[in-house]
């Protein structure tokens, strides 16, 4: 096979007259290490046996690839949504905690109800905001009553 290096620094490609193959081989979610190949799913493909990488590592290299440059989340919500019950969410959630955009992607799937909520502490309802008193002054609701 034919090797070509594509400006991507993550990327090789491997190719003859039928076969093309893109090996990855600095994903964005960091290093391949033997836990990857542990959670792998072994498959037949084509006659040949194949590893097949986790759902969890899938979804958050992906959530890791995403940049200000390609802040897509088309590719991930369709993942999210149709293998929702397969996905370990508090895994994919630990595996992306530096990813302000795999933040938004989590605040986007709860939302959704697609995952669930990945908050440790109830948030405040919205009333309680509300009912705060600074020094003997009267609350939000009591100045709205009065008014």
């Amino acid at each position: 096979m034919e090797t070509s290096t594509p400006p991507e620094g993550w990327l090789l490609k491997a190719h003859d007259a039928d076969v093309l193959i893109d090996l990855i081989y600095r994903p964005a979610g960091g290093p391949i290490q033997d836990d990857h190949f542990e959670r792998a799913t072994a498959m037949e493909l084509m006659a040949q046996p194949v590893l097949v990488a986790s759902i969890n590592d899938v979804l958050a290299t992906k959530l890791m690839a995403l940049t200000e440059q390609e802040p897509d989340f088309r590719s991930v919500l369709e993942l999210a949504r149709s293998l929702r019950e397969q996905i370990d969410w508090d895994f994919v959630r630990a595996r992306t905690e530096t990813s302000p955009f795999a933040a938004a992607f989590f605040t986007l799937v709860e939302g959704l109800g697609i995952a669930p909520s990945g908050r440790v502490d109830p948030p405040v309802p919205l009333q309680s905001r509300f009912d705060h008193t600074h020094a003997g002054e009267p609350t939000a609701r009591e100045r709205l009553a009065s008014a």
